[in-house]
């Protein structure tokens, strides 16, 4: 969602979202597995990423669905 300032997943996580340095493997994560973490993202739980923290709060129900199957499906 550029037209929102919400980053990219690949610019910390690698362009094939396969992991960067401490940034994890993305790609190919279960949806649900993904889901649960923009939500524990989302309500604090798991506050050690600012940029993933902020990037889920900018995600509604919807986007981060979507989010999480482009993930899984790559």
């Amino acid at each position: 969602m550029p037209d929102q300032g919400t980053p990219a997943c690949a610019s910390c996580h690698g362009a094939q979202v396969q992991g960067a340095g401490t940034s994890p493997r993305l790609a190919g994560q279960p949806q649900e597995y993904l889901l649960r973490q923009i939500e524990v993202f989302k309500n604090g739980t798991r506050g050690n990423a600012p940029v993933t923290t902020a990037v889920a709060h900018t995600l509604n129900a919807d986007q981060a669905r979507a989010v999480a199957a482009y993930l899984q499906s790559r």
